[in-house]
């Protein structure tokens, strides 16, 4: 059990050395990659996982996600874009190369945010042969597209749950207004903060090149995915009201989700920090994966 000086010397050493990293400047190209992979990862989205799951049902959540999680009121001008981008109706040929393509730039913020990840860490890679470099380069790579895929099924599978839960709490509990309220607050609330832990908890264990416990890569998610969510709905509140851009048609929702993302990108490096200190802490810190 650590005792108050020892917590308040933690605190202080999480965030001095937080500052020292310059995490406005990884939370600018982690915002410009992520404007830029935009495109990518919402038309392979409606795309592919929308041609399983119905693209109704994809167009639906994204129009939520950007409303609900970023404040943008009318997402129709990016979903207008998006379909005059089609890459199906090319040859073969050309679909592979240009889903290829789009792939390789989806994987793009996933990399930027990787690097980040591994200098808050404060993980030192050791010298490797070229030919290892270029095989741990290709799995970065697949790794990045995996957590793509993955990331969106899961978006789609909490969409269906948040659905199911609201419809619980309003067609069996409508008389009971407590349990209702319970059903109802999970669904918006509770769903969307365990989300961000499963999310960030695969990317503090996963996305960098280091070791990390199980452990520590959960409560560094639990941490983060309470503080963005209420970081989030406090950002919203300031895009939606404040910000000068709010309504800015298409132009302004691209320039509304960069503010978010360069925002939001804080936390996760302030949480990426909590663990590297934590882990040096209890007696594990992080090396470089071999």
């Amino acid at each position: 059990m650590l005792s108050l000086p020892e917590i308040r010397n933690i605190v202080v050493s999480i965030f001095t050395q937080f500052l020292a990293k310059q995490p406005l400047m990884h939370g600018a190209a982690l915002a410009y990659y992520a404007l830029l992979a935009l495109v990518p990862v919402l038309y392979l989205s409606i795309t592919y996982i929308g041609g399983l799951v119905g693209q109704d049902v994809i167009i639906g959540l994204i129009t939520e996600l950007l409303h609900d999680r970023v404040g943008i009121d009318d997402v129709s001008g990016i979903i207008s874009f998006l379909d005059n981008v089609d890459v199906a109706e090319s040859s073969v040929v050309l679909q592979l190369v240009g889903v290829l393509t789009l792939m390789f730039s989806c994987s793009v913020i996933f990399n930027s945010l990787k690097k980040s990840i591994n200098i808050f860490y404060g993980i030192e890679k050791t010298k490797i042969g070229r030919k290892r470099m270029i095989i741990r380069s290709v799995l970065s790579r697949l790794i990045s597209m995996s957590f793509i895929v993955g990331f969106t099924v899961l978006a789609v599978v909490i969409y269906f749950a948040e659905t199911v839960f609201l419809s619980i709490g309003h067609d069996f509990f409508r008389d009971v207004e407590l349990v209702n309220w319970v059903f109802s607050s999970f669904a918006r609330h509770g769903i969307p903060v365990l989300t961000n832990l499963i999310v960030f908890s695969f990317i503090f264990k996963y996305l960098h090149d280091g070791k990390v416990v199980w452990k520590m890569a959960i409560i560094g998610g639990v941490l983060t995915s309470l503080l963005l969510y209420f970081g989030q709905l406090a950002l919203k509140y300031y895009l939606t009201n404040y910000f000068f851009a709010a309504n800015g048609g298409g132009a302004g929702a691209m320039l509304l989700i960069l503010v978010w993302v360069y925002y939001s990108s804080q936390i996760i490096f302030l949480g990426a920090e909590f663990i590297s200190v934590l882990s040096k802490v209890k007696g594990v810190p992080i090396k470089f994966r071999d």
